[in-house]
């Protein structure tokens, strides 16, 4: 994968992904009645299923057969996972269910989301000694992505 499109890819995961947590935090903040540990509890677990498919990634990508999902089909996955998950909480909290039931879909979705930067990390940087140099940029990519998604979305796309 070329430096360019590691970027753009870097930036787009980072703009979904906190673009959906906010989604996913008004679902939340909305569904238990704006309690406080609300925000607390969406912020763990989401980082639980990051750290997850991190995870994922790094066992996938250091054996041998190097056998793991492609990186579009994770990001098809993700993308699709991610807009299924408020309606998901929204009809599982009508009916009844524990809103942290509800929020186990968000472990799921946000493992999956998860395995994007470092499996764009994997395929874009070559293990040459400008390792960490690529990766801070990749980093920096994905971090304005995420900023620009959280404004966005935040104060932009919500008030619509």
């Amino acid at each position: 994968m070329n430096r360019s499109t590691a970027f753009l890819l870097s930036g787009l995961s980072g703009f979904v992904t906190l673009s959906h947590e906010l989604l996913w935090y008004r679902v939340v903040a909305f569904s238990s009645g704006n309690a406080a540990p609300s925000f607390a509890l969406l912020l763990g677990l989401y980082l639980t299923g990051l750290a997850i498919g991190s995870e994922y990634v790094g066992r996938a990508t250091s054996r041998k057969t190097k056998k793991f999902v492609p990186l579009a089909v994770l990001i098809l996955l993700g993308n699709v996972l991610a807009f299924l998950t408020v309606p998901f909480i929204s009809v599982l909290v009508s009916v009844g269910a524990p809103l942290l039931l509800a929020l186990g879909v968000v472990v799921l979705t946000a493992a999956v989301l998860g395995t994007q930067f470092p499996l764009i990390c994997h395929l874009s940087i070559p293990p040459d000694e400008r390792v960490g140099e690529n990766l801070s940029f990749l980093y920096v990519a994905h971090i304005i992505g995420a900023g620009l998604g959280s404004l966005l979305t935040g104060l932009v796309l919500m008030n619509v």
